[in-house]
């Protein structure tokens, strides 16, 4: 896990919840009804092939909410993804001190100043020991 994985964490959470939003709002909106026809026999002999007028959605608005649905929901797993990563990453610490810092540093988003001070550091002690433990 790199620093800058760690800093995605905050937009990661924004991401998902707008895909969520756009998802959602991509299944509720209304696909135009256009008069198709198709082709079917009689249900008697001779049977002779007949065409009918039928309501269909747009086949074209459908194809492109199919494919806009795929990216949206592929896009929504690999944030899910990135989020449970992060996560179990700092969940991992062995250190329940040195976990708080990662936590409030990038979970929680605080700056290195504010994170030292919840701790009891420095602001330059939090970013040293951020440092140390990416190394690892």
């Amino acid at each position: 896990m790199t620093r800058k994985d760690l800093e995605e964490y905050r937009n990661t959470l924004k991401e998902i919840a707008d895909l969520e939003k756009r998802i959602q709002r991509e299944q509720n909106k209304e696909i135009e009804t256009i008069v198709g026809t198709i082709q079917s026999s009689m249900k008697n002999f001779p049977f002779l092939p007949t065409r009918e007028g039928v309501w269909i959605e747009n086949p074209e608005q459908v194809e492109t909410r199919v494919k806009l649905l795929e990216t949206y929901n592929t896009n929504l797993l690999n944030a899910q993804k990135k989020k449970l990563e992060i996560e179990t990453f700092i969940s991992n610490i062995k250190s329940p001190s040195i976990r708080r810092i990662f936590r409030y540093r990038y979970i929680d988003g605080m700056s290195a100043a504010r994170t030292g001070k919840e701790v009891g550091y420095t602001h330059g002690r939090v970013s040293q020991i951020i440092s140390e433990e990416l190394k690892d």
